[in-house]
């Protein structure tokens, strides 16, 4: 009787310890599941702050937290770091002739094209609006200035289209390239002062900060 007693109980605690392990081992699963969820809308955020939701380039102030680092390291290893500003030609005539959501359309695909025309090692965000900024690391002003004409004419060359609409756009681009006592304000004021240059030449062109030192010294002499 006695030896039938303890088999009822090694049977008991034996069932006990498979009920709790079943118990722990649901626990764990439900506790990684929410992990794995809390992970992923983590991920999710993190994207959502680096990346502009309607051109899926790199956010403004991502870009621009990623060019101040940007400008510490090059200025600490003295190496060549040039800034694009890019800016969509007459985009307002756009959306005022077809209405914002093609607007919005148009935005996306010349968004598309830049990031195409890039090089790997370029950064591209949206700055505001139909203006764009572009960093260019270990780049020299007139290899900035290639890769702007590159972009440029990948913009121009074909209607952006669709069904109910065919529009050939063209984009302006102002360069300027980093200097020793520059930080980031005062190199994207010399890249927007360029851009400023280009659309006074009648738009749809790449000018460089070297342009407006040329022009300066032309009407001085």
């Amino acid at each position: 009787y006695a030896s039938l007693i303890q088999f009822i109980i090694k049977i008991t605690s034996l069932d006990m310890s498979l009920a709790i392990e079943a118990y722990c081992s649901d626990r764990i699963a439900s506790l990684e599941r929410s992990l794995d969820s809390a992970r992923g809308e983590e991920e999710e955020l993190r994207k959502s702050l680096r990346t502009d939701s309607l051109t899926q380039v790199c956010s403004r102030n991502f870009v621009l937290n990623e060019l101040k680092r940007i400008v510490r390291e090059h200025k600490v290893k003295q190496r060549p770091l040039c800034v694009a500003m890019m800016d969509l030609d007459h985009f307002k005539k756009i959306n005022d002739r077809y209405g914002h959501l093609i607007g919005d359309q148009i935005l996306r695909a010349v968004a598309i094209r830049m990031s195409h025309a890039a090089r790997n090692l370029d950064t591209l965000g949206r700055y505001g609006g139909e203006e764009f900024i572009l960093i260019l690391e270990e780049t020299d002003l007139e290899g900035a200035t290639s890769v702007c004409e590159r972009i440029r004419r990948r913009i121009v060359t074909n209607p952006v289209h669709d069904a109910a609409f065919s529009v050939f756009v063209s984009m302006s681009f102002g360069v300027a390239e980093l200097r020793i006592d520059d930080d980031t304000k005062s190199l994207v004021a010399r890249a927007d002062e360029a851009l400023y240059a280009a659309k006074k030449a009648g738009r749809n062109c790449v000018r460089s900060e070297s342009d407006i030192d040329a022009l300066r010294h032309s009407v001085t002499v």
